[in-house]
């Protein structure tokens, strides 16, 4: 029986990893948890292949232990979105070390880290990315993964670690968090609370939870991925435009007629920003949050489909189409 262990197991993409691992007889999940993680997305797992295991994410010998007898290595967990730098440094890049350092001497045979398109930076211009561009982050959340990517290529060529990394866009789907990721603009949309900002002819790829989950498990089945950076995408590059009418579509709402200039709104949020490091604070929204949602976000995923055959199963129209259905039936009782 196959052995995996998975941090952010609890959080929304690692709950619908679980919930398909569970479901293979041949699989046994361990999950790292702190001992205030919510285990509510997991509740309706009867499977008996689950293990929990209860540790310190700063703690050497917890990551150790968690590692024994391990065959597979998912590393989910991250902060996102929001946080300091001191965070970011040592929870995304020295949390990661620690683990993939003790996956090293715990002889663990594979080991996937989902990193993020972030690590791009984003670009003015029209363009989609492929695995070989070099990466240019620009938010601490960007940063620390590219770290995190680079010290992984430096174990692989090193120690001859057998690892894969995955590059994800904006991932969306039900059950997702309404503080913040792609749900937090649906329900603003939904209430009339949301003005696109830019001309909205910006490229941006997104991938809806199933397609995600089916990329990690294609990558943890095939010995040919060993050693390779791939991105994972839905199938459609639309434009942020294309994406927002979409959305207005399905909720039955028709969206803002009006779009605020990019040049009048970036000023002001390069001001917050500012104020934050100078008064230590941490801004309501994401870091860049105007520079990201305007820029061109996009990639290609023609590498792994050569590689490994896979593509999405769904597409973006449906996935979404899913992810509003699901908001509706819970907006509806909010």
């Amino acid at each position: 029986m196959k052995k995996i262990l998975i941090t952010g197991g609890t959080g929304f993409i690692g709950s619908y990893l679980v919930r398909e691992l569970t479901e293979k007889k041949s699989v046994h999940v361990r999950l790292f948890l702190r001992d205030t993680s919510n285990l509510k997305r997991l509740k309706d797992i009867k499977s008996k292949n689950i293990e929990y295991f209860k540790g310190d994410f700063h703690n050497f010998d917890d990551i150790n232990k968690s590692l024994k007898g391990i065959d597979t290595f998912i590393h989910l967990a991250a902060i996102l979105g929001r946080g300091k730098k001191d965070d970011y440094q040592a929870f995304n890049v020295e949390v990661s070390k620690k683990f993939l350092n003790f996956a090293i001497k715990n002889k663990v045979k594979k080991i996937i880290y989902l990193s993020t398109i972030a690590v791009m930076g984003g670009t003015e211009q029209a363009y989609i990315y492929k695995e070989d561009d070099d990466p240019r982050p620009r938010t601490l959340y960007g940063k620390s993964k590219w770290e995190v990517e680079q010290y992984i290529t430096h174990l692989v060529e090193a120690f001859g670690m057998n690892a894969t990394i995955i590059r994800a866009p904006a991932v969306y789907g039900p059950e997702d968090n309404f503080d913040r990721g792609f749900i937090r603009i649906i329900d603003l949309v939904a209430r009339n609370k949301y003005l696109p900002v830019g001309n909205l002819k910006n490229l941006m790829s997104l991938i809806y939870i199933d397609n995600l989950v089916d990329a990690i498990l294609t990558v943890s089945e095939n010995q040919r991925a060993n050693g390779r950076i791939y991105f994972v995408a839905d199938r459609e590059i639309l434009t942020t435009g294309e994406t927002y009418k979409i959305i207005c579509k399905n909720l039955g709402v028709p969206g803002s007629r009006f779009c605020m200039p990019k040049h009048l709104i970036l000023p002001v949020e390069r001001s917050i920003e500012l104020a934050a490091k100078i008064f230590k604070f941490i801004p309501w929204y994401p870091e860049n949050y105007i520079s990201d949602i305007t820029s061109n976000y996009a990639c290609s995923i023609k590498k792994i489909n050569a590689e490994l055959k896979w593509s999405p199963k769904i597409s973006t129209q449906d996935g979404l189409e899913k992810t509003i259905q699901w908001y509706k039936s819970l907006y509806m009782t909010r």
